[in-house]
């Protein structure tokens, strides 16, 4: 059976962490998805509710019943597309042969997947970006680290994020990119139509951040057979990048737009400067998991995911 809006309220009551977070929710407007076979569903439910919600629908049955989330393959069967409001997707339980046992969002064929987006988008918001700090930033003064430049877009109350934007913007920068951003950001093929394999969650997101500066690491000594000096930059960046976006996840990136937009600029800075593959990879992922940040943040991906639960 589908969760609906009466049932999530009653959930959230008891785990406030989960309350969606938007204007329609608070005046109790927010749209019902199409009905389905059961009723309608609630849609939007965040990561980390779906195992929380069946916990505690489970507790609140004490016996009675007990439900889970759909498997996979159950939500794969076209059986189970009655059951799914039109243009909705579907939190489930990993593929067997994941590592991961997290649930995971399952979107049918032709609904795009709201934690996705495709890396065409990302060279969108790279170049709108780009092209806007090309037009706003005093160069010279930023690399001399002239702090006191009045035209810094980055400008918080908040001295330590304050220090960690311009270290990273000024590492970033001192790397003499090129005005083109075709150009300056060759290395991880952004004119794909390729999207995350994996579908994309904030808990990967942050996973990828605390992977980044290691395979650095790794990469040095696997070229060099030691720690070289000649690439001190590449791990500075790495470590920025990864201080960087946590601390965005932390504020919140509907709350940090120029903080997340130079996140995005430094990761592809470093794919472009790395030979390794591994590293690159793990760049042009955390530029998708930004971008699908933001452009949840910003409204311009539905949050359309629904909790089916089936009888154990």
């Amino acid at each position: 059976m589908p969760v609906n809006r009466d049932v999530y309220r009653l959930f959230t009551d008891a785990h406030p962490e989960f309350l969606p977070d938007d204007h329609e929710w608070e005046q109790g407007t927010r749209l019902q998805a199409a009905n389905t076979t059961y009723g309608p569903a609630f849609t939007g439910i965040p990561p980390g509710a779906p195992e929380a919600l069946v916990r505690w629908v489970n507790d609140v049955l004490d016996g009675s019943a007990v439900f889970r989330l759909p498997t996979w393959d159950e939500a794969c069967d076209p059986a189970m597309q009655p059951l799914l409001p039109p243009g909705c997707s579907l939190w489930s339980q990993p593929p067997r042969d994941w590592s991961d046992r997290r649930p995971v969002c399952w979107a049918p064929e032709g609904v795009p997947h709201p934690w996705s987006v495709p890396l065409a988008r990302v060279y969108e918001r790279a170049v709108n970006s780009f092209l806007h700090d090309l037009q706003h930033f005093n160069f010279s003064a930023l690399i001399s680290y002239n702090r006191g430049m009045g035209d810094f877009p980055y400008q918080h109350t908040d001295e330590a994020f304050q220090e960690l934007l311009i270290d990273t913007a000024s590492q970033v920068y001192r790397r003499h990119l090129a005005d083109d951003p075709v150009a300056t950001f060759p290395a991880i093929n952004i004119s794909s139509a390729q999207a995350l394999i994996r579908p994309f969650s904030p808990e990967l997101f942050v996973g990828l951040l605390e992977s980044l500066p290691e395979l650095v690491v790794e990469e040095v000594r696997r070229v060099f057979g030691h720690d070289n000096s000649s690439t001190a930059g590449e791990r500075n960046l790495a470590n920025s990048i990864a201080a960087l976006g946590a601390e965005i996840v932390a504020r919140g990136v509907e709350a940090e737009p120029d903080a997340s937009d130079l996140l995005r600029l430094a990761v592809m800075t470093l794919a472009n400067r790395s030979d390794e593959m591994e590293v690159q990879t793990t760049c042009r992922d955390i530029a998708l998991g930004i971008t699908t940040l933001q452009d949840r943040a910003d409204g311009l991906i539905p949050t359309r995911e629904v909790v089916l639960l089936v009888r154990a």
